[in-house]
């Protein structure tokens, strides 16, 4: 459900901040599926996804990817402090520390092996 909400709060701050044409990145392919198809996996997150599905109609235009934790250890990083948070919602102001050298691999396109098991 963190997913959801995520996705929910970003594209809130989007709208409010006056940005009409956004891409959003998710790790959660669940969630991203779930929101793009209308077809949530879990009853417990059908209003949420109507909620996100609502406030995407608002913008000139919207694109929802989904994207492997390893091309984004930023998001990553920021997704771990967050369980560790003990209030709702931060906005930083500057680069966190602990992000430094995580936006730097991610700005210069460093890649993490991904070993898939099939």
């Amino acid at each position: 459900m963190a997913e959801y909400w995520g996705i929910y709060e970003g594209i809130s701050l989007a709208l409010r901040n006056g940005h009409r044409r956004v891409v959003a990145h998710s790790d959660s392919k669940v969630a991203v599926e779930s929101i793009l198809h209308n077809n949530p996996r879990s009853k417990g997150v059908v209003s949420l996804v109507n909620r996100i599905r609502s406030l995407i109609g608002e913008f000139e235009e919207f694109k929802l990817v989904h994207e492997y934790r390893e091309s984004n250890k930023c998001a990553h990083l920021l997704a771990i402090a967050g369980t560790r948070m003990s209030g709702n919602f931060t906005i930083h102001q500057s680069i966190p520390a602990f992000l430094s050298k995580a936006l730097d691999s991610d700005i210069r396109g460093v890649s993490t092996s991904r070993v898939l098991v099939v």
